[in-house]
């Protein structure tokens, strides 16, 4: 069985595209959604973006009135990768904060949206191998590809079993 498609899907990215934005909890590298779904739409031709629950929080402002504001959205990458037809789900966020500067205004909940489309767009597609590499440093799925052919990886699994038995 033929993993092409599945390897260029999760190749690491070009340092070039790779940015770091600091969220309070330390420096996280990202990459934006638009080259996440170039790469998809360019591997994956047949490739279907849906969405789906939107999560809303209620939020009082400085004046008791209660507003709701989206903070999430379901996202489903749905294409044909090495002939197989696949879907991927998660959830993507929005971390803006609700009030602008003066109180009295609120944020655009399309605007809210649009931020949680993109971040479900990238959340979706590292369930498939995208970016998998900014999530964890240590290990490539496409090098594990790579590395490996089926053989060698059945011959692994049975290895393992026996020495988790003895």
């Amino acid at each position: 069985m033929s993993r092409s498609t599945q390897i260029q899907i999760s190749k690491q990215w070009n340092k070039a595209f790779v940015k770091k934005v600091n969220k309070g909890f330390g420096e996280i590298e990202y990459v934006e959604h638009t080259q996440v779904t170039q790469k998809l739409i360019a591997l994956i031709p047949d490739l279907d973006i849906t969405t789906g629950d939107i999560i809303y929080d209620k939020i009082e402002d400085v004046n008791g009135v209660a507003r709701s504001f989206v903070t999430g959205l379901k996202v489903t990458l749905t294409g044909t990768v090495d002939n197989k037809l696949i879907t991927r789900e998660d959830y993507g966020m929005c971390d803006k904060p609700f009030f602008h500067d003066n109180p009295n205004k609120v944020q655009n909940n399309g605007q809210r949206i649009k931020e949680c489309m993109s971040d479900g767009i990238k959340r979706a597609a590292m369930r498939m191998g995208v970016g998998i590499e900014l999530y964890d440093t240590d290990a490539w799925l496409s090098s594990y590809l790579q590395a490996r052919d089926v053989t060698t990886l059945v011959k692994e699994v049975e290895e393992d079993k026996v020495t988790e038995e003895e």
